[in-house]
């Protein structure tokens, strides 16, 4: 029976060991898939601030492309304004044009009629 005793504290020694190293070893798997873990967390923590800082620059880059297309808006609004104002200036010189054209010609006639009434106008 001591014999017994002592083979079976024997195994239960063993057991015990080989208990604690399947522990340690479990552990140093554990702590190894922990560390592949946290890397992973922090890479995908870099690609999220990577991400996020694209959202801004899309979201910048968005808002000036906005910007451009309203000026550009603005820009057509004055340019047909401009171009309006343009036909109604040189409406306006025809206008001049054609008055100081009837000037002239009635100022050749007073002069004509003068010359015919022997008039000197020089």
């Amino acid at each position: 029976m001591t014999t017994d005793k002592l083979q079976s504290s024997t195994d239960v020694g063993d057991i015990v060991s080989n208990d604690d190293r399947a522990v340690r070893e479990g552990n140093k798997d554990e702590s190894m898939n922990n560390e592949v873990l946290i890397s992973k967390i922090k890479r995908l923590e870099m690609d999220n601030l990577h991400l996020r800082t694209q959202t801004e620059n899309l979201r910048n880059s968005n808002a000036k492309l906005q910007m451009l297309e309203e000026n550009t808006e603005k820009d057509k609004l004055q340019l047909d304004t401009n171009k309006a104002e343009i036909v109604r200036l040189q409406e306006q010189i025809n206008l001049e044009r054609t008055r100081v054209e009837g000037m002239e010609q009635k100022l050749c006639e007073a002069h004509n009629i003068l010359k015919e009434i022997g008039y000197d106008t020089e």
